[in-house]
């Protein structure tokens, strides 16, 4: 174990539900995502630097499906839930600069690189989940430009510095610069089981992360990228769990103190930079490397899947007995993709009080219900009828050598669906091919559910939450989890 210790500070920073800590040139501020409100750290002190936004604006604010970022000159920057970005200079009102974009929208927070570029004088929003997509939009600029492909799919960690923007995926190191994307390295230290934190130290130039196990059977290790390959990992006393879990707690580098913050509703502690053993002045540079992308996918790399897409008529009353306090949200007809037995319908049903659950987590504890019956059911959701049209999807086991599309055309999760499998599915061969959920099994027949249905929800919210379906394969029982897009 190290002998370094966390230092408590008495830090007087009000924390909401979800915050972001983000260097803004050499300055580190903490924001509030639910009114914007920040704070700058200025030598061990709190400067409050935006006030709250205004009652009105506030009100359009989705604080888990927000992202921020500060400039050099202080300045905010907010990708909002409608994929609109927006400014607010210190003093001033929050001011749309790009309009909503159905490429950007839907972004869970702190689940997609967003900062600041000051070499390239732009914002750069880079990946999420199951996405590798990447845009730019310059200063003064109205619009957002595409930028070329680099890192795989999947949520990763993305900070700018002098050199330009680096990015970790899984063990992949990446660098923006010049409006293109170069391999820097794979390193072998990166954990994938629960990721990993990466920072800047612009005082020594010195690009690390910290990763922990998911098990705690290890300490947090910090490891140091270097032009020679990693430094050998040092462990670091407590748990990184809260950052790493994205809304418990959040932590950064100080340049001003010369300290890695960790700050939640507890309070504040910091780690002093130099007991880490950074090496000083090793900026890494990008090299040539073919990333195996097949532009034009092979047909046998597709599935066949069907879409669903509201109509704007509402369905008869189907006489399903409901609970109190629940309500029947949809219907699914079993069909030749839902091969569930002699079954008739796939019924969900959600608490009457949509905001009474959180449906951005595994909701196995009664926020969602599945049924199984064997009467046949209109195709609903909702309380809306519900139509079919033809869908395809990439097979998991290929999604990380397709690209996703600049139009968000191959975001597999961005509509309904029925059949198939969840959008760009991780873990081994075996679980993709067999549409697995891990552990959870039939309460009837201890079979393991597996895979069934998608479903966009709510409807009406923009990209909100997708709810995953899964069932006994005999026709017994299924469960429910739900997870931002």
């Amino acid at each position: 174990m190290s002998e370094l210790e966390w230092t408590e500070h008495a830090l007087p920073l009000p924390l909401g539900r979800v915050t972001t800590a983000t260097l803004g040139g050499e300055a580190l501020y903490v924001v509030n995502h639910r009114d914007l409100a920040s704070h700058r750290l200025e030598g061990g002190e709190v400067q409050r630097w935006h006030e709250p936004v205004e009652p009105d604006t506030r009100v359009g604010l989705d604080d888990r499906n927000l992202q921020v970022a500060m400039d050099p000159d202080g300045t905010l920057w907010a990708l909002l839930v409608d994929g609109s970005l927006h400014r607010r200079e210190r003093g001033g009102r929050l001011e749309m600069v790009a309009e909503p974009d159905v490429r950007l929208a839907g972004h869970y927070a702190h689940r997609v690189g967003f900062a600041w570029d000051a070499a390239g004088d732009q914002l750069v929003i880079a990946g999420g989940d199951h996405r590798n997509n990447g845009f730019a939009l310059k200063r003064g600029a109205r619009f957002i430009e595409p930028l070329p492909y680099g890192p795989g799919h999947g949520v990763g960690q993305t900070v700018a510095t002098k050199h330009g923007v680096y990015r970790l995926v899984d063990d992949a190191l990446w660098l923006l610069r010049g409006g293109s994307w170069g391999f820097v390295g794979s390193h072998p230290h990166a954990r994938s089981d629960r990721g990993q934190l990466l920072f800047f130290d612009p005082t020594r130039d010195a690009l690390f992360f910290v990763g922990e196990l998911a098990s705690h059977r290890e300490p947090p290790m910090c490891v140091q990228l270097t032009p020679g390959g990693t430094t050998p990992p040092m462990s670091l006393p407590g748990s990184f769990a809260g950052p790493l879990e994205m809304h418990e707690a959040v932590a950064q580098v100080d340049p001003s103190t010369d300290r890695l913050w960790m700050i939640d509703r507890t309070g504040a502690r910091y780690l002093p930079l130099d007991a880490l053993a950074l090496q000083p002045g090793v900026p890494l540079e990008a090299r040539p490397r073919d990333r195996g992308v097949v532009e034009d996918p092979p047909v046998h790399w597709f599935r066949e899947a069907l879409a669903l897409r509201q109509r704007d008529e509402e369905a008869d009353d189907l006489g399903v007995a409901v609970r109190d306090g629940w309500v029947l949200s949809a219907s699914l007809p079993v069909s030749p993709l839902l091969p569930l037995a002699d079954a008739g319908s796939v019924l969900l049903f959600t608490r009457e009080h949509a905001y009474d659950h959180d449906p951005w987590t595994l909701s196995f504890a009664n926020a969602f219900e599945v049924r199984i019956v064997d009467e046949r059911h209109p195709l609903t959701a909702g309380g809306m009828k519900i139509d079919f049209t033809g869908y395809r999807e990439v097979e998991p086991i290929f999604a990380e050598r397709v690209d996703t599309a600049h139009d968000g055309g191959a975001y597999f999760a961005r509509r309904s669906k029925i059949g198939g499998f969840p959008a760009l599915v991780y873990g081994t061969r075996e679980e993709a091919a067999n549409s697995f959920v891990a552990d959870v099994r039939c309460e009837d027949c201890d079979a393991r559910l597996r895979f069934v249905a998608q479903l966009a929800w709510p409807e009406f919210d923009l990209i909100s939450a997708v709810v995953y379906l899964y069932a006994c394969p005999f026709g017994h029982s299924g469960a429910a989890k739900a997870q931002n897009v």
